[in-house]
Order: structure tokens, then sequence, then C-alpha cells
């Protein structure tokens, strides 16, 4: 107990000045929340009492239970989402593809008062798979307290609340804080959950396994044509590699031998590994799809004589890491012309030179005999992928076999913390890097891991992005897998994972019986899914697509259950329609006003309208007409006119005058 509180009061102080941290603080106080996290999982697991009480009725309440009040978790992929959530900002950024309404780009309804669980889909129910899925969601939702309170201290600072959680080794399983339904519309759409399983995660793998030097060994001979399943050996040998590739981070190296009737390096034009990168990665990933093809026979000695080559010209710490060496060979193991002395022979060479192998042989009909031999002669670990399995999950014994060497004897329980390499966040946070550490019992079993998000942006404040990559990777850089000695270590966890059982392990390893029972600290209750889930849930689909839904009510749509504050589109359809409307209204009045004042600057004012006048004609007496006139007389003055009454007078005509006399006067009316 004293250990977590000791973890925990360590975050807490280093978050007392993280609003304004270096770079070396801000890394330091993540990596004290995910000792935290760590330390306290490893207490939790070890509760045998909190298992029991997952078996008691009176506390599977349902999803609108407080969480302090239930075991029961909320389901990632059920409808419920907890009585404490909130539309909240402290996740912000849009997540591609949800919530494309005016409004909701930063919000997201968010849980942050307990986590959500979820397991991979790719098991059948009942089985004993699901017995140690549902046992790891009802430890690890005991977590709770202690991300609430590293949550608590986070929200006294200006730095984002990004994810915490745990991926149990066993089953699979994931505990997820704050609590959000889905984990992305990567892992959950309109139709329910699709498959996600954590030990398969770059976060657990990375701090499963610690850095490495790998080289993987591809079969493209004419023989990996065949069909399996739905898919040829080769399709699925391509997409094993890139699965593999994808686990791989910053602290490893890498490179691909594809080989048929002779061998080559790829991508084309290198001969040494390359640190794993992500964009070396996505290099090596788009050679396989472009420079690899099936065809021709099988050579495996130039296929392991190539791999040796580039192993010996790939030197720490420019292209390599000071940590062991394994060969990843994958194929259906027909090679007629490589027999006994050929495999003596190379097995030499490899151990001589520390490289371990770990053999898959792909296909139900693959002779298994040289890529098994290779591989437990080399210390290293074998399994057989059948047609129509999934190749990733078989894979899994490699991971647990590394993982288990990887940290189990420490004293703490706690393996060396690792930060991987840059990826987008499926949540919409943007640019993210993760720092992840394994956990082990007292009994040096593989637990999980623990991991917490960090954004980019976080630890790139004072510091360019490189120079940010090369101190994480110089904090990762611790090696407990120095050599292929260290694989063959005579625990029980490690015979648990390398003994002969069907389809994988090595014919002189036995599990004694001293080792029986060692595996588990706790006795697992028997439970299953919807025994520790608030909402029950079921398998649904076929073996080539399962999916995890509500039993009880068909799959919510994914956007009404991540969105909120978003603007109802009719309020907007509204808006729109009255804003167009009154634009409309006000230009037509506004025309109206412009063309009359328009009008009134060019009236001209109009004449008087004629009226009808009666005339009042007086009898005048006859009048004289006048005379000629001659030049030097004075001239004959105009006559008087009728007058209407009450009309204006009548203005005199202008007469016609004689040049040179006098203008006539106007007479008198």
């Amino acid at each position: 107990m004293g250990a977590r509180w000791l973890s925990l009061a360590a975050c807490l102080c280093l978050y007392a000045g993280l609003a304004s941290a270096t770079f070396t603080e801000s890394i330091s106080a993540r990596e004290a929340e995910v000792t935290a996290i760590a330390v306290a999982a490893r207490l939790k697991h070890a509760d045998c009492g909190a298992l029991a009480k997952c078996l008691d009725s009176s506390t599977q309440k349902g999803c609108d239970a407080k969480p302090e009040e239930r075991h029961t978790t909320v389901p990632h992929c059920g409808n419920e989402l907890g009585p404490d959530v909130e539309c909240s900002t402290a996740l912000g950024g849009r997540i591609p593809g949800t919530c494309g309404g005016p409004g909701c780009q930063n919000n997201k309804l968010l849980n942050y008062k307990e986590g959500f669980s979820r397991v991979p889909s790719q098991f059948a129910p009942s089985t004993q798979e699901e017995n140690l899925a549902a046992n790891a969601i009802c430890w690890m939702a005991n977590l709770r307290d202690t991300m609430v309170t590293l949550d608590t201290a986070r929200q006294g600072t200006d730095k984002p609340r990004p994810w915490m959680y745990f991926g149990e080794a066993r089953s699979g399983a994931l505990y997820m804080f704050p609590g959000m339904a889905g984990n992305g519309p990567d892992f959950r759409d309109n139709d329910g959950c699709s498959n996600y399983d954590s030990r398969r995660r770059p976060w657990f793998v990375a701090a499963a396994s610690g850095p490495k030097n790998v080289i993987l060994v591809l079969d493209s001979s004419g023989s990996m044509s065949a069909t399996s399943g739905s898919s040829t050996r080769f399709e699925l040998m391509i997409r094993s590699a890139k699965a593999v590739l994808d686990t791989l981070t910053q602290s490893d190296y890498v490179s691909v031998i594809d080989f048929a009737s002779s061998a080559a390096v790829i991508p084309s034009g290198t001969s040494t590994l390359l640190r794993a990168t992500r964009e070396n990665i996505d290099r090596i990933k788009n050679a396989l799809d472009t420079e690899m093809s099936s065809g021709g026979g099988t050579n495996f000695d130039s296929a392991f004589s190539k791999a040796r080559s580039v192993f010996l010209q790939s030197s720490a710490p420019d292209n390599a890491a000071n940590c062991i060496k394994l060969l990843v060979f994958l194929t259906d193991g027909q090679d007629p012309g490589f027999g006994s002395v050929d495999r003596a022979t190379t097995t030499a060479n490899l151990r001589g030179e520390n490289i371990a192998v770990i053999s898959f042989t792909m296909g139900s009909n693959a002779d298994e005999t040289t890529p098994r031999a290779l591989a437990c002669d080399t210390d290293g670990y074998w399994a057989s992928i059948t047609d129509g399995t999934d190749p990733i999950t078989q894979m899994g014994g490699y991971y647990e076999l590394l993982a288990t060497v990887n940290g189990g004897g420490s004293s703490s329980g706690l393996g060396p913390l690792v930060w991987t390499n840059p990826y987008e966040d499926a949540g919409g946070l943007g640019e993210m890097i993760s720092a992840a550490r394994a956990v082990y019992d007292s009994r040096g079993n593989f637990i999980g891991v623990a991991s917490i998000d960090v954004l980019m942006e976080e630890i790139t404040a004072d510091k360019d992005a490189q120079s940010a990559l090369s101190d994480l990777r110089s904090r990762s850089s611790v090696c407990n897998i120095p050599n292929p000695t260290s694989l063959s270590a005579n625990t029980c966890p490690v015979r648990k994972i390398k003994q002969s059982t069907a389809g994988r392990g090595c014919p002189s390893v036995t599990y004694p019986s001293s080792c029986q029972g060692e595996e588990f600290l706790c006795t697992p209750p028997s439970l299953k899914l919807n025994d520790v889930w608030c909402q029950p849930l079921q398998f649904s689909g076929s073996s080539d697509s399962i999916l995890l839904v509500p039993e009880d009510e068909s799959p919510a749509h994914y956007d009404s259950l991540l969105c909120c504050g978003c603007i109802d589109p009719g309020v907007i359809a509204g808006i729109v329609v009255g804003t167009v409307l009154g634009v409309v209204i006000i230009g037509y009045v506004g025309m109206k006003c412009y063309k009359k004042k328009k009008a009134d600057n060019r009236t001209v004012v109009p004449a008087p309208k004629q009226q009808t006048t009666v005339i009042q004609v007086v009898q005048q007496p006859p009048v004289a007409q006048p005379t000629p006139q001659t030049y030097g007389q004075p001239m004959a003055q105009p006559q008087p006119v009728a007058q209407a009454y009450g009309q204006p007078m009548a203005q005199p005509q202008p007469v016609a005058q004689a040049y040179g006399q006098p203008m006539a006067q106007p007479q008198p009316v």
C-alpha cells in the first residue's frame, strides 16, 4: 500500500508546477502517472477478495447506478454511458468521420468518473477465454480510484486530460479512462464493436518486449499461393508481417528478407537494419505490396545467409539496438534441398552470432520440421498457423515470451518504461505518443501493460520534434534481453509458454508439476462477461467479422453516443430560412426606396392642367381698321380684347413694328 501512495504522491508533486513545465518536467510527470497505474494494477490484481465481490449479485447493478455502488463497468460496446457522463472539451478535437455538425467539433460525451471496458471479439463465448476476460474486467475496474485521482491533479494545470488505460495479458481485455463509447470509429460503428485486442497494440508490445533488432524472413515461393481459408498463405503472411511491423517502436530496428529461389532485402536499395520510425515502417509496408509476389522455388539457405549479412552490417547506435537479435521466419516449410546437415550448419551460425529464431509455419499441411527445429535450437519460439485461423492471434506467444523475460525477474514487478512512435489518435486528439510499462506478479507472471497518451504538442512545447523523440528513445533504451540465452530461462512462466503443446512449443521443454497453479495468484472465480458489465452484450456475426453488440436492443447510432453540443439541423434550417427571407424582404424594401428616391431626383414640375373656360363676349362698337402707317407718324395702339371673368388678364400680343418708329404702348383695358 505504501508503494502505491508513494507513487501517487510523486505524481501529484510533479503536477504542482506542470503548468509552466519544461520538457523534462512534463515527461517525468507523465512517466510518474504510468508508474502509479502500474503499481496500482499489481496490487489490485493480487486482491483475491475483490474477485469474489464480482460474484455478489447485490452489486451487479445497471449502468445508471453510481460506479462506487456497483462492481460492474460500462462496456465500450453498449448503449449506456453511466450516470456521470458530461459534454466535455477536455479531449477537444473532432474525430474524423463523426460529429460533423456545427457546434460539436471539440465536444465529446465523456465520463471522468469511471473507465469503460472491452474485450476482443475474436473468441468464442462460454469458454475459458471468456472467464479470463471477465476476471480481468472485474479486477481492472478497481483502477478507477487511481485514475480519478490522477485526473483530478491534471485539472489543476493547463495540460490536456487524455487517455489512461490498462491492457490485460491473458485475455487482451482493456480498461480505459475516461469512459467514451467505442474507442473511436476505427473500432466501432453503427453496427457494433469490431475486434480490439490490447495485446496487439503498439503500446502493449513495446512495453512487453523492450528494444530489439528484428528481421522478417518471408517465404514468397510458389507453394505460398495455396489457399488458406478465404485468402492465400502468401496474403496471410503479408498481413501478419504488417501486424508485426505495426508493433515496433522507434527503439527497435527492422529489415525484411524476401526469399523464394533466391533472397533479397526490401525495401530495395537497403542493406542494413532501419530504425522503426513511422516513416520507415510505412516505407517497408509499401515495399511488401509493391516489391513482393508469390512464385518460384524455395531456398532456405539463401534466406538465412542474407539475414545474417544484414545483421553483420548493422551496428549500434546508428542502425541497430544494443539488444537481442530476432529472426522472425514465416514459411510453409517446404524446401526439399535443405537437409539435416544444412540445418545443423545454419543453427551453429545463428547461435554463434546470438540470433534467436521465431518461426511460424503457414498452413495446415506445412512442413514444420525445419522451422520448429531452428527455433528451438536457438532458444526461440515456434507456432503453427493453420488454414482459416487468424495469424495475428496465433503469433501471441512470441510477444508473451519476450514480455515474460523482459521484466519477470524485476523485484518491483515493473518492466522498463518505454515511449512508442507518434500516431494519430483514434479519439480525435491529433498526433499522440504513448508511455507504457509492463507489470508482473510476485511469481514473475506477466499481468499486462499500463499506459497513458500524451499529445505531441505538449512534449514539443519547448523542444523540436526530432530532439524530443531522440530524448524519448534514450529514456526507452533499457535492454533486459541482451541475447538468446535470456530466452532460455528455466522459470515456470517461460516453461509455460515454450512447452510442447498442440501447434506450438519445443519438444525438450516440459512443464513440471511443481509449476502447476503458479500462473495464478488468485484462483479465477467462474464469471461470465455479463456478470461484470452493467449492460449485457452478445457476440454477433460470422467468424470473419464478429461484433460485440447490446444483448437486449439494437446498437445505437454511434454519433448519438459520442457527439454533443451540436446545433439541431431543424434549428439550423429555421435560422437559414429566416435569414434568407429577412434578406429578401430587406432587399425588396430597399430597392423600392432606392427607386422612389431616384425618381424624385429626376422629377420636372408639370404644366398646369388646361381648363375649359367660358368666354363672355362683350359687344363692342366696330373698330376702325388701322390705316397704313407712314414713316414718321405715330403707331396705332392695340385694341382691347374680350376678358373672361375670373381669368388672368390677357397679355398684350406683339405687333409688327416699323423700322425706326417708337414702339406702341399697350392700351388700358
